[in-house]
């Protein structure tokens, strides 16, 4: 792609742009010799100078440590076309870079990517899952529902970012727009027209979902997590928030946790807003979505699923009151996407989840879980869950702390 069209397409946001040492009006780039700098072909966007390659256009952006201008040598150096940023320059850099100066370069990078990538997100179905815990679980048990309706979905989340048989590393749960719109257009190629994305609070408040708009999100609960972050519930609430009052399409649809207390304040929010559907599940208030004559044991869960159009039973190898409300959220969105009632139940029955409550084999008499619970409310409900199916004997639990995260109220 030309870089040329990457300037229309970002064109309100240009402030000037600095070529071959001087400043050059865009009414002139079409005359020489600022036309050679619209002919340059463009073969990427990066936002890190060390990924940048030849041809790249490297955008400058502020982070938590650092700021983007401090490293246009280094994406020079390796490559890039031109800089675009937002920023006055507060150091020297190469004579010959081409400066791109925008009124905000995260407006920009929005434009950019979605005409490079050619607008993705309006080709595929995107749902987001936000909440201190189930995410990951939810992300699964999706995907294994659409697997049994015969429907490959893709998966952006803290275990990996996936789709077909394809498979990517996860260096952050939710990734930078660059990073998503690509993995949106490798599907889009692939045919793949379902996302499920775990988005984070940190992503939300640090806009870096910008430019994605969902058709469902699920809020799942809220707990102390992040607090080094976020300093407080309110900030963090408020940062989960962005996603149902800024991120979704018109006539998108909320299914939110309603017997979680930040749950019921979200949807009294959404509640006002009458371009968005709510869809509310719980087992112990009233909601959209419910489950009666639940039974726990040890190989799994059963309930009968309550919703105003069907009422069916269900069974899971999924253990614990808490998985019973992720398989609440999973439903309630599949019912929204009209999924069938058979392959919901079909997805739901064997479903393994790595790291959360995972069964390890073992045949010395002793059964043996692995979960990545790090917080204190997912590490009760762990525990509460292991006590209430033993038999006889204890419960032995080998916790690990990595530690630099906030400390849990006194």
């Amino acid at each position: 792609m030309k870089l040329g069209f990457l300037i229309e397409a970002m064109r309100e946001q240009i402030v000037s742009v600095r070529y071959q040492g001087r400043s050059v009006p865009l009414a002139l780039f079409h005359l020489p010799p600022s036309r050679v700098l619209l002919e340059s072909a463009i073969q990427g966007i990066s936002l890190h100078s060390k990924r940048t390659k030849q041809g790249y256009l490297f955008f400058c952006l502020c982070g938590t440590l650092f700021k983007g201008r401090d490293f246009i040598a280094e994406a020079w150096k390796n490559g890039a076309t031109a800089v675009v940023m937002d920023e006055p320059l507060t150091h020297k850099v190469p004579r010959n870079v081409t400066i791109i100066s925008v009124k905000d370069s995260s407006a920009c990078l929005v434009s950019a990517v979605n005409a490079f990538y050619g607008s993705p997100v309006e080709k595929v179905n995107l749902t987001a899952i936000t909440g201190t815990n189930g995410k990951t679980t939810i992300t699964f048990l999706l995907e294994n529902i659409l697997a049994a309706h015969n429907t490959p979905a893709g998966i952006i989340g803290t275990v990996n970012y996936r789709f077909g048989k394809k498979l990517f590393q996860a260096p952050n749960t939710t990734p930078d727009i660059v990073t998503t719109f690509d993995f949106l257009n490798q599907m889009v190629h692939a045919k793949i027209h379902f996302l499920f994305m775990e988005v984070s609070s940190h992503a939300l408040a640090q806009n870096r979902i910008r430019g994605l708009r969902f058709n469902q999100a699920i809020f799942t609960n809220l707990s102390q997590d992040h607090f080094d972050y976020h300093l407080t519930m309110r900030r963090y609430f408020d940062a989960k928030s962005l996603l149902f009052t800024q991120h979704l399409k018109e006539n998108a649809t909320a299914i939110i946790n309603s017997d979680d207390d930040y749950g019921a304040r979200l949807a009294t929010i959404i509640k006002k807003d009458k371009r968005i559907r709510l869809m509310t599940y719980g087992i112990k208030r009233k909601a959209t979505v419910g489950a009666t004559k639940l039974r726990f044991h040890a190989n799994g869960s059963s309930a009968i699923i309550r919703s105003p159009r069907h009422s069916f039973p269900l069974s899971t190898n999924l253990l614990g009151l808490f998985n019973m409300y992720n398989i609440l959220a999973s439903v309630g969105t599949c019912l929204a996407l009209d999924i069938p009632i058979p392959d919901i139940v079909s997805g739901l029955k064997n479903v393994i989840i790595p790291g959360r409550l995972e069964r390890i084999p073992c045949d010395r008499g002793i059964r043996i879980f692995v979960d990545y619970a790090h917080t204190e409310d997912a590490l009760r409900n762990v525990l509460l869950t292991l006590r209430s199916l033993r038999e006889k004997g204890r419960v032995i639990v080998v916790f690990g702390c990595g530690g630099d995260r906030d400390r849990p109220d006194p």
